[in-house]
């Protein structure tokens, strides 16, 4: 699952081998942040990948509605 809006992309893909976070949960699936430099041509200046749980995600909704991550 992948999403854009603006120069932020969202995706969200599940994990090979899955994860330990650090609280100690197993994170399964893993949504990547890139934020771009300009729509064209473009550039990314920057990613972070965080852990989660399938039972925090709800695959109905859009990603930018669901992760704060600004």
């Amino acid at each position: 699952m992948a999403e854009m809006d603006g120069l932020n992309v969202l995706v969200l893909y599940k994990a090979e081998v899955p994860r330990r976070r650090l609280d100690g949960k197993i994170g399964r699936y893993e949504l990547i942040h890139r934020w771009l430099s300009a729509p064209d041509p473009c550039c990314v200046l920057g990613s972070e990948t965080t852990l989660w749980m399938k039972k925090e995600i709800d695959f109905g909704r859009s990603l930018f509605d669901q992760f704060n991550l600004f």
